[in-house]
């Protein structure tokens, strides 16, 4: 009878055994995915934001287009300022660079699908000599849903000119973050007569 329940313990044991490993492949599967599921969730809550330049009402002014920062992310984001930067402008024989005119417009929040457009309005170039090139930088800083510190996501623009000297529309310049330019000796460090 002894030798019965010993045996009987033993073919328990084993069969506890061979449950374990499908146990742990099981467990081993289920956090597998809840990880996958995870991860994907942290990257549906990542704040995404659009830039995008419209067609200039004024065809004459490119400073007159309108640009829109959309937030495409699932959160709100907070604290928004956004801020155009004029880069590089060329107007008749004068390049002027790094130049101190730049337009701030400031939100307290842009919701999920929402978007806030402004105009890059710092410069009148209506009725000068016509505008040979142009480089700006929309700077959108902002403090994301969840997150205690703000980030900064930047788009750089550069004037599309056609044949006859016309601005037809900013383009997106993917080349961002080529070096930095110095300037020359024939360029100014800002054209203060083309302020508003």
């Amino acid at each position: 009878m002894r030798e019965r329940r010993l045996a009987q313990e033993i073919a328990a044991q084993l069969v506890a055994q061979q449950r374990w490993p499908k146990l742990r492949v099981i467990v081993g599967i289920a956090s597998l995915v809840l990880a996958i599921i995870g991860v994907f969730g942290v990257f549906s809550l990542l704040p995404k934001v659009s830039i995008s330049a419209g067609e200039p009402p004024n065809p004459n002014d490119p400073f007159s287009t309108p640009f829109t920062v959309a937030n495409v992310g699932n959160l709100p984001i907070y604290d928004v300022r956004i801020v155009c930067d004029v880069r590089r402008i060329e107007i008749g024989a004068a390049v002027y660079r790094d130049t101190p005119f730049t337009f701030t417009m400031v939100t307290p929040k842009i919701p999920s699908d929402d978007a806030k457009v402004f105009q890059c309005d710092v410069i009148k170039t209506t009725g000068f000599v016509p505008m040979k090139s142009a480089d700006i930088a929309i700077i959108v800083k902002f403090r994301p849903s969840l997150y205690p510190w703000k980030t900064t996501s930047t788009a750089r623009f550069v004037a599309e000119i056609d044949e006859s000297g016309r601005f037809r529309r900013w383009r997106r310049d993917l080349a961002a973050n080529r070096p930095k330019e110095h300037p020359g000796k024939d360029e100014a460090p800002y054209p203060h007569p083309l302020t508003r």
